[in-house]
């Protein structure tokens, strides 16, 4: 099930900084690729940081369209499912999604919350 990489964005230390990265959708997980800097001439910048977070860690995860982009909103099963990810808390992490990526993000998250859901259904089996 390899979609192509989503583009994000997240707001850092309360908006002193932000990570910009890529989503990508897996079989079995989803990845975060991203690299972080200050909103001040991008001068600070951290090295590419590339985080998996298979759907056993995932309790859901939900689209929303807005009219300026959309929102992925990814939420734990854990406080350490997204204790790497910048921005992230209380287990929950929100991907901002630009205007022009709506319709990608809400098909491949469209996927990846059918795989979710099959890889629960499969769980259950076990």
């Amino acid at each position: 099930m390899q979609k192509k990489p989503i583009p994000f964005h997240l707001e850092v230390n309360q908006g002193l900084a932000e990570a910009k990265g890529l989503i990508h959708i897996r079989k079995n997980s989803l990845v975060l690729e991203f690299e972080v800097k200050d909103v001040f001439g991008g001068f600070l910048k951290s090295d590419l940081n590339e985080i998996e977070i298979p759907y056993d860690e995932i309790e859901s995860l939900i689209y929303k369209k807005g009219f300026w982009g959309a929102k992925i909103h990814i939420e734990g099963n854990s406080m350490r499912t997204f204790e790497d990810v910048p921005g992230s808390e209380q287990g929950r992490c929100t991907l901002k999604i630009k205007r022009k990526d709506r319709d990608q993000a809400q098909q491949s998250i469209s996927s990846a919350r059918v795989a979710l859901s099959e890889h629960k259904l499969n769980k259950l089996g076990d």
